[in-house]
């Protein structure tokens, strides 16, 4: 490592992040290796894979992976900025890792990461998904070495590595790197920092090992038609599956007068509800007469008992009269605004106010 480095830009090779990283990892110097980044490439790992071997090949070793979702803002979206996707990193990974070409050289990175992944969890993986994360940190050394550590714009890619301008701050300070703040009002650390996130982000090794890596084209797993249909089906289906399990709403007593719904009703005003939450939208289209409007009505009656939200249905005018009934046979003191979908100026004012 060039002597008296500070500033890593990826002007040259001698400041190139992935030179430095290289040099860190196969010190031995350093028992364990953490990586905090907004993303993660298959090819960025082809540029450290010697060293990254030898690291893991040795005695009481860990490296641990940290992902997160980078914010993309643009001016549109300053009054309106976007939610995080739900998808990431899983949508995206599985992209990224089918449109690469088979070469030896990923399929030894693929191998490298299986192993370690699934041997002894020497590489551990977790996805933050309580904000977007924008830093990068990468530190070299646990609690119990001098520990080295670097700040900055790249991502744990080969872009990021050995790529694009950035611009990354080495700290090889031990006792600013590896310090553990006592309380908020004191400064954080590389160390306080990371270890904050990565004790409040998901588990997320096993789903890398068996659902990005093992089952992509670089994976040693064969499926048979019929575990791919059913895995299809379950990756389309699986969270409505989840979501039907919660339970924010309950068969109301019989003694009630209300009328009684159905299981599949009750789970499908759950799923709805799990779906808002999450999406901020939801949509529910059982066929006729299976008993859309009281599934609907649930849904209402959770929202306007739990957080007192305004509720307005707008409904075809020829159904106004059935929402208003069905309001009444749930005993809806306060029945919600109904309006008809010729309406406009209605419901342009509920869109304004």
């Amino acid at each position: 490592m060039k002597p008296g480095l500070i500033l890593i830009d990826n002007s040259s090779e001698h400041y190139f992040l992935g030179t430095v990283l290289k040099e860190l990892i196969i010190a031995h110097s350093f028992s364990q290796v953490s990586v905090a980044t907004g993303y993660w490439d298959l090819p960025g790992m082809v540029g450290i894979y010697d060293e990254l071997k030898s690291f893991l090949e040795r005695e009481s070793t860990l490296f641990r992976l940290l992902l997160g979702e980078e914010p993309y803002v643009r001016a549109y979206q300053v009054k309106n900025p976007q939610r995080q996707d739900p998808e990431f990193p899983e949508k995206y990974l599985k992209k990224d890792l089918e449109e690469l070409e088979l070469k030896d050289e990923y399929q030894k990175v693929v191998d490298l990461l299986l192993s370690y992944t699934r041997q002894n969890g020497k590489i551990q993986i977790k996805v933050y998904r309580k904000n977007f994360l924008h830093a990068k940190c990468y530190i070299f050394g646990s609690t119990e070495d001098n520990a080295i550590g670097i700040l900055g714009s790249s991502n744990f890619t080969s872009q990021g590595m050995f790529g694009n301008l950035e611009l990354n701050q080495l700290e090889a300070n031990n006792a600013t790197v590896n310090y553990i703040r006592q309380h908020l009002d004191q400064q954080p650390t590389h160390r306080s920092w990371f270890e904050d996130l990565w004790n409040e982000s998901e588990e997320w090794s096993g789903i890398f090992k068996e659902e990005i890596l093992d089952i992509s084209k670089h994976g040693s797993l064969c499926f048979s038609p019929y575990e791919m249909y059913v895995h299809a089906l379950y990756r389309i289906y699986g969270q409505d599956l989840l979501d039907e399990k919660e339970n924010r709403v309950e068969p109301d007593d019989p003694s009630s007068g209300k009328p009684q719904l159905l299981k599949f009703q009750i789970q499908n005003a759950n799923s709805i509800i799990k779906k808002l939450e999450r999406q901020g939208v939801a949509m529910l289209s059982d066929s006729v007469g299976l008993g859309k409007t009281y599934t609907a009505i649930k849904v209402i009656e959770y929202y306007r008992k739990f957080y007192n939200q305004r509720v307005v249905v707008i409904a075809p005018a020829g159904l106004k009269a059935q929402w208003e009934k069905a309001f009444d046979e749930f005993k809806i003191v306060q029945i919600p605004e109904i309006y008809s979908l010729q309406d406009i100026s209605r419901i342009e004012d509920v869109r304004e106010n």
